[in-house]
């Protein structure tokens, strides 16, 4: 869940580094969500309304470094694509293969009749992230983008705390929200 900006007090007294993940990075390794709802009234009983993909697609040099090549896709499907809402969203991550943090993220957007295309670049060294529009974003710790951030959590160690603050861009506005994961148990 979202908790408020990172720079707010949201951010304090449970923040904890995440645990390096033990779990290595699978080249390959695709995940796929089916998002059913039911709502009564309206005649939806679990109703397929969306999908929701992650895939690590390779390593290897990218925009100038090592990297790992992530992409993240999520749309809308059959009677809610067709009737309500037509949304297909793909996210692009590399990540430094050993830090497993972002140094850029792109993102196009497709919702409805909008198209919107953001690059990021991130310094995580420099703790900025150089936004679409050219502005420069300071940081606050290790900062992940959108599928940079669903990676990291489907691999977090919980050995110490049961839940951790980490901080993602909000790459449209530039702003640098915290996170809040909390391990709920074990399968």
């Amino acid at each position: 869940r979202v908790v408020g900006p990172a720079d707010t007090a949201a951010s304090n007294g449970i923040s904890a580094s995440p645990a390096v993940a033990r779990h290595k990075f699978v080249v390959g390794e695709k995940l796929v969500y089916g998002v059913r709802v039911s709502v009564p009234s309206l005649g939806l009983r679990d109703a397929p309304v969306a999908r929701f993909s992650t895939e690590i697609v390779e390593r290897g040099q990218f925009h100038g470094r090592d990297g790992l090549r992530l992409m993240v896709r999520a749309e809308t499907t059959g009677l809610i694509k067709a009737t309500l809402f037509d949304l297909d969203d793909r996210f692009v991550t590399y990540l430094d293969p050993v830090t497993r943090l972002p140094y850029r993220a792109e993102a196009d957007i497709r919702e409805g009749g909008r198209i919107e295309r953001t690059v990021t670049v991130f310094d995580q060294v420099k703790r900025t992230a150089q936004v679409n529009d050219g502005r420069l974003v300071r940081l606050r710790g290790d900062t992940y983008d959108l599928a940079g951030l669903l990676w990291t959590t489907r691999n977090l160690d919980f050995d110490g705390p049961s839940k951790l603050t980490l901080s993602a861009l909000n790459d449209r506005n530039g702003t640098v929200v915290a996170v809040e994961i909390e391990r709920l148990g074990r399968e």
